[in-house]
């Protein structure tokens, strides 16, 4: 439990003579907030938090790691900011855990260097607002462009292609939230981390399953599989593509068989079960890259 004396202390740490921000306190936890606009007239705040968590109090050390965040958006309710697209000149959105605050003696500390608390706000906000720098900020904006937007727009990219594909062969909406990392299929949540809300799959989908040459299979996936094999005929005919293995196949009903098994099974098991790896993968580098802290 904070004692009221610690709370006071870690408040005070952070002003000084100028008064520059209004710094207001967390309840709950060790720690301030401050919100301010850009522009007087701006729709839009920044807020930053700086604070120590419960958990992190709670341990025996006497340097505590600060949790320091800065969003720039909306004004929403209970002193927060709501979510926008920030754009590359806007102020940044960032978070860091390399700062510290002593509780014995009231000091903080960027990795091992001791910094006064008024400056340690300055250097937040400082690297906050560096993108709407005209020439300050270059650096910035290419950084954010680079990261936030072209690498994570390709990744993003393919994740989609990916997830499409997937609902192309079974019809699955393969969803995978990369910050809970959750699994959803086609709306419902069926794997968290907590495993509160897990869900089995649609049972739907076994009356939906039809007979198709002696294997039980979804009617979506016979749809997809037909249109891929038409494809693949009309691509051969279209090149005169004429290979000796093909003819052999279709003239042999023991090696069509294994075909039809082989290529069924790839369409209704193995391609879907590699296509939901790839989406989470590729759906964790384009998280990695969209808020990839940049300062």
């Amino acid at each position: 439990m904070v004692l009221e004396e610690e709370r006071k202390k870690f408040i005070e740490s952070f002003k000084d003579e100028k008064h520059k921000y209004d710094i207001k306190e967390i309840p709950g936890v060790l720690g301030i907030y401050i919100k301010t606009k850009l522009h007087p007239a701006s729709k839009y705040i920044s807020l930053i938090d700086v604070y120590i968590s419960s958990d992190e109090l709670a341990k025996e050390a006497d340097k505590k790691m600060l949790y320091i965040s800065a969003m720039y958006g909306r004004e929403a309710e209970n002193d927060g900011v709501g979510f926008i697209n920030n754009k590359i000149n806007d102020p940044l959105n960032f978070s860091l855990n390399n700062c510290f605050y002593r509780i014995s003696n009231s000091k903080f500390f960027i990795k091992d260097k001791e910094i006064s608390g008024a400056e340690l706000l300055d250097k937040i906000y400082a690297a906050h607002i560096k993108p709407t720098k005209v020439f300050g900020g270059l650096f910035f904006r290419f950084k954010f462009f680079v990261y936030r937007i072209f690498l994570a727009s390709i990744f993003n990219f393919l994740a989609k292609a990916f997830y499409y594909l997937l609902f192309f062969i079974n019809g699955d909406k393969y969803d995978y939230e990369p910050i809970l990392k959750t699994v959803k299929i086609n709306g419902r949540i069926i794997s968290s981390p907590s495993g509160d809300n897990y869900e089995v799959e649609d049972k739907s989908k076994e009356s939906a399953k039809v007979d198709f040459l002696g294997y039980k299979i979804n009617r979506r996936i016979v749809f997809s599989y037909s249109i891929i094999n038409f494809i693949f005929f009309i691509t051969f005919q279209y090149f005169n593509i004429k290979p000796v293995w093909l003819k052999l196949m279709l003239s042999n009903n023991f090696l069509m068989l294994i075909y039809l098994a082989i290529s069924l099974s790839l369409v209704d098991y193995i391609f879907p079960f590699i296509f939901k790896r790839i989406i989470i993968k590729l759906t964790n580098i384009f998280a990695y890259f969209k808020y990839k802290n940049i300062i």
